[in-house]
């Protein structure tokens, strides 16, 4: 298995772009308050950092946008585009408190890791994704048959014991005006 992701766009602008990117990165960019805003400034972002990569030989998959169809093609099965893992914010929840209490002697509460400013933390990108109020629900992953959630409108605090309750947790982004379509 590779570690890289084909990413290609087509802009507005009618400029395109393929590029090859960390796996790691891509939930960074993708599941993230300033790509649904649709942000300039973190699409160039996005160019300066995989510049820098030169193509492998082996893909790990791709993911094509569409600016002007508002369409992803998603092609991989590295992260869920459109998702947040409650799984994924739970492990950063408690390496920070980890962290915190014997690194530095200090306990912590619970909401202080989604206040700081490490977008590549799940939680920080979760928090503004709730904020903006385009995370609306949660989908519990049971034998039975799937549960879901309402989260629109909850106290932060209570999303945080949700998190921390449930595994097999994910959190839909409305990725409006995006459709995902996953082949």
């Amino acid at each position: 298995m590779g570690e890289y992701i084909c990413l290609s766009w087509i802009g507005n602008e009618l400029k395109s772009y393929e590029l090859m990117c960390k796996k790691i990165f891509l939930p960074q960019y993708i599941n993230n308050i300033r790509f649904v805003k649709k942000e300039p400034e973190h699409i160039k972002s996005v160019i300066e950092y995989a510049s820098h990569f030169k193509p492998p030989y082996n893909l790990d998959g791709s993911i094509f946008i569409d600016f002007m169809n508002y369409i992803i093609h998603d092609k991989q099965n590295y992260f869920a585009v459109g998702e947040m893992s409650g799984t994924a914010m739970k492990l950063e929840i408690y390496q920070y408190e980890q962290e915190m209490r014997f690194i530095k002697n200090k306990k912590v509460r619970r909401t202080e890791i989604f206040n700081l400013s490490r977008p590549s933390l799940e939680c920080v990108r979760f928090k503004e994704l709730y904020d903006e109020g385009i995370i609306k629900r949660a989908v519990i992953a049971r034998a039975e048959g799937d549960k879901i959630i309402d989260v629109s409108g909850k106290k932060f605090r209570d999303l945080i014991d949700i998190i921390m309750f449930y595994d097999n947790l994910k959190f839909i982004i409305d990725m409006s005006p995006f459709k995902i379509k996953k082949s």
